[in-house]
């Protein structure tokens, strides 16, 4: 079981007991805190007498979470692994449910289950099903074995529909054999590590409320949401998706759109032209998997912004 640390005190008791009082006991657990500097170090010093902690403490931050993920992996022993980020917590009975998956079925890369939604109190406010019914309503609602390839071209080619990696059980065979996690990235790594694991290994996603996922201000995607970075990063996925995989013409135009729907938003709250330097990472990543890109950019932006005028025009006739 990896946790990767970034200033998550706070959260870290919640979080290291629902991993060591798990019922599946038979496990390591390796705590890699990237130069916190809150009291991450002092919360984590309390359980140093458990046989089955390993800690490392980085004495400069690595800037990515992903690198994080590459050093645990390296570092664990066992044959299936457990990313349990520092600022989520799981029920007692997560490894012991998920770990049978793996064990019966050797096609199995990966496994993961639903996530119930907390805040920075621990209350409850959902689960991701709402997320994933946007693609494919109700998909989510049942557990289900599916082929990694198909999973990739029908799925997660338009969103990362295993929305929490606090949810996911993997083999490490499947992490090492994909080139592990792309430490490069800031946001969109877990969703390119699901993608190349799948192209050759299936998954099973169990319906079972296991994991709580805690959003809050202080979480990396909520800090860097909009960032021109997430746009580039989300493109490099999708070459990823298309790369040997068979994605229906009609997914791979709407994976496109909704990309261009993010980028000429991100382009118009900001005042950026197509040429501005800030975009230009973004033109160059489009551009690999859109060789129609600046067409689709301007008919977007064209789009969008007559939606815009529409919108306002009714808003100003409705009574007040």
């Amino acid at each position: 079981v990896v946790v990767p640390n970034y200033n998550y005190a706070r959260f870290l008791p919640r979080r290291m007991e629902s991993i060591l009082n798990q019922t599946f006991t038979d496990l390591e657990l390796i705590f890699l805190d990237d130069a916190s500097q809150d009291d991450s170090r002092a919360v984590v010093q309390q359980y140093a007498g458990n046989p089955r902690l390993r800690v490392m403490f980085n004495e400069t931050n690595s800037g990515s979470p992903f690198a994080q993920w590459n050093r645990g992996v390296e570092m664990a022993r066992g044959e299936y692994v457990w990313i349990a980020e520092a600022d989520d917590f799981a029920e007692a009975d997560f490894l012991e449910r998920l770990v049978p998956l793996l064990d019966g079925d050797r096609d199995l890369g990966l496994v993961y289950c639903q996530s119930r939604l907390v805040d920075e109190d621990d209350r409850e406010t959902g689960t991701m099903l709402p997320y994933t019914d946007r693609l494919w309503p109700g998909r989510w609602a049942e557990s289900f074995r599916n082929r990694g390839r198909d999973e990739v071209a029908r799925y997660l080619v338009h969103r990362c529909t295993i929305p929490n990696a606090s949810a996911v059980l993997f083999r490490r065979s499947a992490f090492l054999d994909a080139g592990g996690a792309e430490a490069g990235m800031r946001l969109c790594g877990d969703w390119m590590t699901y993608v190349r694991i799948l192209k050759r290994w299936d998954l099973y996603f169990l319906a079972a409320n296991l994991n709580h996922f805690r959003t809050h201000a202080q979480a990396q995607r909520t800090r860097l949401s909009g960032d021109p970075a997430e746009i580039v990063e989300r493109y490099m996925v999708l070459e990823e998706a298309l790369n040997h995989t068979r994605v229906r013409r009609r997914d791979r135009r709407e994976a496109l759109e909704s990309r261009m729907f993010l980028w000429v938003n991100l382009a118009d709250r900001n005042g950026w032209s197509l040429r501005d330097p800030r975009m230009a990472a973004i033109r160059v990543a489009a551009a690999r998997v859109d060789p129609q890109v600046e067409w689709r950019f301007f008919r977007k932006r064209r789009t969008q912004k007559v939606k815009r005028i529409f919108q306002k025009i009714r808003w100003n006739r409705e009574p007040r």
